[in-house]
């Protein structure tokens, strides 16, 4: 099997083990898929029709959303 792809073998191939579950929250009146933490609500997509909002640093995956 050839795989002709820019996303790293690793992710493609790791186990489901490994996956860890997302949720969906609405913050700041956007929809993100967020991973739990002990710190937070850590981003991993945005879910957005407005290109300015993915242009906005605060939104980025990996960043951090504070619970209340």
């Amino acid at each position: 099997m050839i795989l002709y792809t820019i996303v790293p073998w690793e992710v493609i191939f790791q186990d489901e083990e490994e996956i860890q579950p997302t949720h969906l929250i609405n913050a700041a009146g956007r929809t993100f898929s967020v991973r739990k933490t002990a710190e937070g609500d850590v981003i991993e997509r945005l879910h957005s029709t407005d290109p300015n909002d993915f242009l906005d640093q605060r939104w980025n995956p990996g960043n951090l959303i504070l619970r209340d």
